[in-house]
């Protein structure tokens, strides 16, 4: 790869910067990777393309862990012959052959349609911790939440049932980590289309279910800057 050292040398200088202020970074593979699926070809191009987000995550220095996490969706609906367990089990065998850096850094997120909503996401999390000792945080989303309700709509109940997924993974295993979830807003028009900006008076809650790990809301809106400054300046968030 033509200046493979020079973006390696630049990459580890963005991650010191990161580092020194206190920037949290982590990725976000789009839709089109799938570990659940039952294609091999479609699971082929998935370990690639999160195994090559990893190296990039590695090469700014950050932690093997879901302090700089790689969020997914499942994306994908149980057929007729399947249960939970089933996806479950084979999203883990495809998980398995993925880098460590993958392994340690996956979370998955609530969906806004189909069958993985907050309910069925932890249910899944739940699943692979008890029977393959795998760690997978549950990612929160308040606008897909909206759009695929579970049975309680509560905001702030959901979030922190998803916050208690974020387990340490090393020395002082009963400790939690900063979550880090999605705060979003949708258009009138088309609620699971993200909005320019958030309305006033919209912001995320105060979910800390540890006192010096609060949750790290991403603003999740086309503006994103632009919000940001309006939910400072409205002291809507810090």
């Amino acid at each position: 790869m033509p200046d493979k050292v020079l973006i390696q040398e630049e990459l580890e200088f963005a991650g010191k910067i990161a580092k020194d202020f206190g920037i949290s970074i982590g990725s976000h593979p789009d839709q089109f990777n799938v570990l659940a699926s039952a294609n091999r070809d479609a699971v082929s191009r998935t370990i690639n393309e999160l195994n090559f987000q990893a190296s990039v995550l590695d090469m700014l220095g950050l932690p093997q862990d879901h302090t700089a996490p790689m969020n997914i969706h499942i994306n994908y609906t149980p057929q007729a012959d399947e249960t939970l367990e089933v996806v479950a089990t084979r999203f883990f065998r495809n998980l398995s052959m993925c880098d460590k850096g993958v392994y340690k850094r996956l979370t998955i997120e609530n969906e806004d349609k189909g069958f993985f909503n907050v309910d069925n996401c932890i249910k899944f999390s739940d699943y692979l911790f008890e029977t393959f000792n795998a760690n997978i945080p549950v990612c929160y989303d308040n606008l897909h939440d909206f759009c695929n309700p579970s049975e309680d709509h509560n905001v702030s109940f959901q979030a922190e049932r998803c916050a208690y997924t974020w387990v340490n993974q090393g020395e002082g295993d009963n400790d939690f980590l900063a979550p880090v979830f999605h705060w979003s807003e949708g258009t009138p028009e088309k609620p699971r289309s993200h909005a320019e900006y958030f309305a006033l008076g919209n912001s995320p809650p105060h979910i800390a279910i540890d006192p010096k790990k609060e949750v790290k809301w991403e603003c999740e809106v086309k503006g994103k800057d632009k919000a940001i400054r309006l939910l400072r300046k409205n002291s809507y968030c810090s």
